[in-house]
């Protein structure tokens, strides 16, 4: 995914079907990213980068359960790893949510910026796969209002308009 974070809280969500069930993908108080690849036990993995605020920033996770391995990246290079998460992702049935975490009292953890190109794979992409992702289309920096005069993070979709459009009338 693509995102800009506006600022950091705890818990912010960049896709999730509910961490304590399923997985959830998003950044720490600090601004790190935090991937919870599995439900029921709470394991997760946190980021070393800082997500930069108000620049496009391209993030990605992935858990292989057959070895154990947990990576997340920042920009296409590995940011943090760990082989001491295991088990089945947990399917809840539930949707998945981008820009907030599917609980069961409903979204929670919205996430405060814009998301762009969110995709989930069937399975994990190798660290080449990720770099190729990030490289086929690589953000430019832009202008970024402050949060107050931005439309919504969807409403460029919404309204019909390419990213590349939508930050072309607010550069």
């Amino acid at each position: 995914a693509w995102v800009p974070p506006f600022g950091f809280a705890t818990g912010t969500t960049i896709v999730g079907r509910n961490e304590s069930s399923s997985f959830r993908l998003g950044l720490t108080a600090s601004g790190a990213l935090r991937f919870h690849p599995r439900g029921g036990s709470l394991q997760f993995l946190d980021g070393n980068a800082i997500i930069p605020l108000n620049r496009w920033t391209f993030v990605a996770a992935t858990y292989d359960p057959a070895t154990s391995t947990t990576r997340l990246f920042v920009n296409g290079q590995l940011d943090a790893s760990t082989t001491s998460i295991s088990g089945a992702v947990g399917e809840n049935g539930r949707p998945i949510y981008v820009g907030a975490d599917n609980a069961t009292i409903g979204p929670i953890e919205h996430f405060a910026g814009m998301l762009d190109e969110v995709a989930i794979t069937d399975g994990p992409l190798s660290e080449a796969s990720i770099a190729a992702v990030r490289s086929a289309r690589q953000q430019t920096p832009i202008k970024l209002a402050p949060p107050a005069q931005l439309l919504a993070g969807f409403a460029a979709r919404e309204l019909g308009l390419g990213l590349d459009e939508h930050h072309r009338r607010h550069e």
